[in-house]
């Protein structure tokens, strides 16, 4: 039998402060989520599995971010 003893508590947590990290995925047309496969997320929730073909076009005529 295992006893756990609680020595302390955790701080509280504080309120979120929104960065510019966060201000730049929700300016962007899409993020990529992974590379393989690559899968982009539009700005509107749509999901979808694309080429490197395909991505690199996408670039080209979107903004972007990454989320990894």
């Amino acid at each position: 039998m295992t006893t756990i003893t609680k020595t302390q508590s955790a701080q509280p947590a504080g309120a979120y402060t929104r960065t510019i990290l966060d201000e730049s995925k929700k300016a962007a047309d899409f993020r990529i989520l992974q590379m393989s496969p690559i899968y982009i997320r539009w700005a509107d929730g749509r999901g979808e599995v694309v080429t490197s073909r395909k991505l690199e076009t996408l670039k080209k005529a979107n903004t972007w971010t990454t989320d990894f």
